[in-house]
């Protein structure tokens, strides 16, 4: 528009030093560059920017058509200046979406090429307007809707993986909400920062919050309709690089190859493409269906410290304490794609069972928190927690299963005061299907004698061993009221306290023995058939091989979930 006002023989002057492209080219550069400096130098913005700046000097070159150079000679230079990015999110699902696009598009132009020379060379009388403009406006469409198709689909895995959920409403949701976002929410917000910081005023800031407000409406709408979203479960990690291995491979076979050899429009072959869809496809629909039955107790690897987390029926969650080093706790929970906590279990104060509290109650949904009663919390307690101090007796019903409280009661004091806070701990029992787990905290030989008096209801399929195993835990009377076929030792490996100790470990005889220092993360899976599967983390990695009954173990292990 603003060339066009200037005068005619300054036009012609321009027009035959310069094209519009190239002087618009030349007017933008500006203002990409003010674009990164204002953004948060996030790896999607990065991407952008070196994209639009070599989409531009191609302008100025006169070369067009090379996103898929652009868009990897941009990832290479990310990569380059960090090599981290490669395992950041961010990165990963910006480029796989550009490249899904990119992709697409080019199917759509070729197909888009082939009509209208089809068109041209049938003589036809031509459509009316409003047939034409109806024509152009279902292509238009029915080409948007299969690239947002396309990105939907290409980041499916990944998302689906991390997440642990597909959204089958997205492809739709994109194409009206994001363009809105981008026409009307952030020209107002960018025009409006600029305006603030020269003079101190933020022109039609109502009108910009209603806008924003309307669309995050419209988003939480969408969100809220049924099957807009579906769970996924837990799927084996080897299916992200065989998918993503087969896109990039079908990309630099079929695409990037003939480009070096002078093909100026390759094309993904549509067959590859139905075939990675189909890929897509068959593994959001084995997660759907692959759904585990019963409850599943993970007791992690935290170091010299406990940390337990119940996977009850009806997708809900459950942890007991937290560990001091509680980032494998968050690892996990992120992995199983975990965004509410039922409830948080912390069965006394010391850091090796609670240093992972403050972190959980602020980045996750804990509905509950349960305790001895004795705990005192630093700083008031969120409102939306419902606190549940426990003691000796309470019983706590769910379908299928149970929590018994068994230590400690109202009226116990421990002999020793230094033993004070380990005596205090809360001891609770899972039943569920004729098993039962005692998770015993870090209780010493003081509680455990107060405790003697229960009889049968001690007896139980697996113990949590007190106290990392040390000698004070574990007396024989407490044993054999316990009589476990298991018993799981949290424990840090070559710890200075020289836990567990081989009195206790000599006393558990027979029972079978896991030990987190030696075993990682063990699993126990107490199945609705009465059955009890225990696997460990060491059990699940690779192991050398010397037989084919050997690899065949390994195809398994890569092919197997947590």
């Amino acid at each position: 528009t603003l060339f066009l006002r200037l005068p005619e023989w300054m036009l012609r002057t321009l027009t035959l030093s310069i094209s519009p492209s190239q002087a618009g080219a030349v007017l933008a550069l500006p203002a990409v560059v003010l674009y990164l400096g204002i953004s948060d130098m996030s790896y999607p913005a990065i991407r952008s920017f070196v994209m639009i700046m070599l989409f531009l000097l191609g302008l100025l070159l006169g070369r067009k058509g090379m996103w898929l150079n652009t868009l990897l000679f941009a990832a290479v230079l990310i990569v380059a200046f960090d090599p981290e990015a490669l395992t950041d999110l961010s990165f990963q699902l910006s480029f796989l979406a550009s490249l899904c696009i990119g992709l697409v598009s080019d199917r759509l132009r070729s197909q888009q090429e082939n009509d209208q020379g089809r068109d041209t060379a049938e003589t036809v009388e031509p459509p009316s307007s409003g047939r034409r403009y109806l024509s152009r406006s279902l292509k238009l469409l029915t080409a948007s809707l299969c690239i947002s198709i396309a990105a939907s689909l290409g980041t499916a895995p990944l998302i689906a993986y991390q997440f642990h959920y597909a959204s089958l409403i997205s492809p739709l949701t994109n194409l009206v909400l994001t363009p809105l976002i981008g026409l009307l929410v952030l020209p107002f917000a960018l025009a409006g920062s600029f305006c603030y910081l020269l003079t101190g005023i933020f022109p039609l800031a109502g009108l910009l919050d209603n806008i924003t407000s309307a669309i995050l409406y419209a988003v939480q709408t969408c969100a809220d309709i049924p099957l807009a979203a579906v769970r996924l479960n837990v799927w084996p990690a080897i299916i992200l690089p065989v998918f993503y291995g087969a896109l990039l491979g079908t990309v630099w076979l079929c695409v990037m190859i003939p480009r070096l050899r002078g093909d100026n429009n390759p094309l993904l072959p549509r067959p590859c493409a139905a075939l990675l869809i189909t890929l897509c496809m068959i593994a959001g629909i084995w997660s759907i269906l692959h759904h585990r039955e019963g409850i599943f107790v993970t007791f992690l690897d935290t170091g010299q410290g406990d940390a337990a987390v119940l996977e009850l029926p009806d997708n809900r969650v459950m942890i007991i304490d937290t560990g001091r080093n509680y980032q494998p706790l968050i690892s996990y929970l992120r992995s199983r794609g975990v965004r509410s906590i039922e409830a948080l279990v912390l069965s006394h104060s010391h850091p090796d069972h609670t240093s992972g509290f403050a972190a959980l109650i602020r980045d996750y949904q804990v509905n509950e928190l349960w305790d001895n009663g004795r705990l005192k919390y630093g700083n008031p307690l969120p409102s939306g927690i419902v606190h549940r101090p426990l003691e000796r007796g309470d019983i706590l019903n769910a379908s299928g299963y149970r929590f018994t409280i068994l230590h400690p009661y109202r009226e116990y004091r421990a002999e020793k005061p230094s033993a004070e806070e380990n005596n205090d701990s809360l001891v609770l029992k899972l039943e569920a299907f004729g098993n039962s787990i005692l998770f015993a905290g870090d209780i010493a030989v003081d509680a455990e004698e107060s405790m003697l008096p229960l009889g049968g209801k001690l007896a139980s399929t697996v113990i949590k061993v007190p106290h990392h195993g040390s000698r004070t835990s574990l007396s024989a009377p407490f044993l054999r009221s316990i009589n476990p076929r298991y018993a799981v030792i949290s424990v840090g490996g070559k710890n200075r306290y020289g836990h567990p100790h081989p009195a206790t470990v000599q006393a558990l005889g027979a029972t079978t023995i896991y030990r987190t220092d030696r075993d990682g993360a063990i699993g126990m899976h107490l199945k609705p058939d009465g059955s009890l599967h225990v696997k460990t983390w060491q059990q699940a990695r690779l192991q050398p091989v010397s037989t084919m009954l050997d690899e065949r173990k390994n195809a398994e292990r890569l092919l197997a979930v947590w």
